[in-house]
């Protein structure tokens, strides 16, 4: 009998410690349980962050990359307008030499418009340009081109030719 009590009482103890490693085997694998739902959470937060950060990221390259082009753009258009400008300016500077060579060639007024001063194979000439709004009119310019055409006398002019027209004139 002692010796049945002794094996229960230990028997007893034996059980009590079971349900004892029982129990802490069931609050470690809550706890276990509880620490894998927690990781898995953050798991997933640190999945979403990461897919936010990359579609942020992706964002912020494609401003970039728009942000470039229009900067490459800009310039372009830039270069484009400093080599218009620096056209136009020359364009501006060779008007400008042509009408300075055309005052500085410019003997006086006649009265069917302005007399320049040229060469012609290298015989120096007077130039009459009749004025459209000439007071005395196209129809005398023409008569005396006619007259003087016909008329050799030391104290005139020697008349080489006559344009009729509107031309330009390249002094």
């Amino acid at each position: 009998m002692k010796r049945l009590k002794i094996e229960l009482r230990q028997t007893m103890n034996m059980y009590s410690s079971a349900c004892k490693e029982a129990l802490t085997s069931r609050k470690k694998a809550h706890e276990l349980n509880q620490w894998k739902m927690e990781e898995a959470r953050r798991f997933e937060e640190a999945r979403s962050s990461e897919e936010a950060a990359l579609a942020v990221a992706k964002m912020e390259k494609a401003k970039c990359r728009a942000a470039l082009e229009a900067a490459e753009k800009a310039q372009r258009m830039a270069g484009l307008e400093g080599e218009r400008r620096k056209q136009a300016e020359m364009k501006a500077r060779r008007e400008s030499q042509e009408k300075d060579r055309a005052i500085s060639a410019l003997i006086g007024e006649g009265g069917y418009g302005p007399v320049y001063k040229g060469t012609l194979d290298h015989t120096p000439v007077a130039i009459k340009v009749l004025r459209p709004d000439a007071a005395q009119g196209k129809k005398q310019f023409n008569q005396e081109v006619e007259v003087l055409s016909c008329i050799r006398h030391p104290h005139m002019v020697l008349l080489l030719g006559a344009l009729s027209g509107i031309w330009l004139l390249g002094v």
